[in-house]
């Protein structure tokens, strides 16, 4: 599937969740590349054959959760956009930093994707679903700056909900990430 495709399935998912629609429509973002599979395996996580999805109440979280530009500013955030969930292709691919070791409200293994950007750190979390070999956008914000392992290891997402001694920071910059 080229970007192009891509781009459309994320457009179609985001006027569904536009739309206000209760019928779960989903894209398919590509399967897991082999050097994201290899360094997930380093870091506890066998996510060989799945595929990054998004579907229209991951797209209805992020807007509800964190698209009201006054309510983000408050929290020393930026709020979420369309071009925002539109670039998580780009985000998958360039992530600056990976965090593993992290679960989500219900528990479950999740891989954050960090990207630094002109207007802030993005950061994409997927929830990693063995059932059903996907790897679930989960929610997507964006911090105002750029961030380094240290503004990371810092977030409240991380030491709120996790035992922080099995986060793992994967600073893409510096370590041997896509071999």
């Amino acid at each position: 599937m080229g970007f192009g495709e891509i781009i459309q399935h994320i457009d179609f998912v985001i006027r569904a969740a536009d739309a206000n629609s209760n019928e779960k429509v989903s894209a398919d973002l590509g399967c897991a590349e082999s050097w994201l599979v290899k360094n997930a395996a380093k870091n506890g996580l066998c996510i060989g054959g799945f595929h990054h999805t998004i579907d229209n109440y991951f797209v209805k979280h992020a807007f509800k959760g964190h698209g009201n530009k006054k309510q983000e500013k408050l929290r020393g955030q930026v709020a979420i956009t369309i071009n925002d969930i539109r670039n998580i292709p780009d985000i998958l691919q360039e992530a600056d930093f990976f965090v593993y070791g992290a679960k989500n409200a219900i528990k479950n293994d999740i891989i954050i994707f960090v990207k630094n950007q002109s207007d802030g750190s993005t950061l994409f979390v997927e929830e990693v679903r063995s059932g059903r070999n996907e790897l679930a956008g989960n929610t997507i914000y964006k911090m105002s700056g750029t961030s380094d392992a240290y503004t990371l290891s810092r977030h409240p997402t991380l030491y709120a909900r996790n035992d922080t001694s099995t986060i793992k920071i994967i600073d893409v910059n510096r370590e041997i990430v896509k071999k």
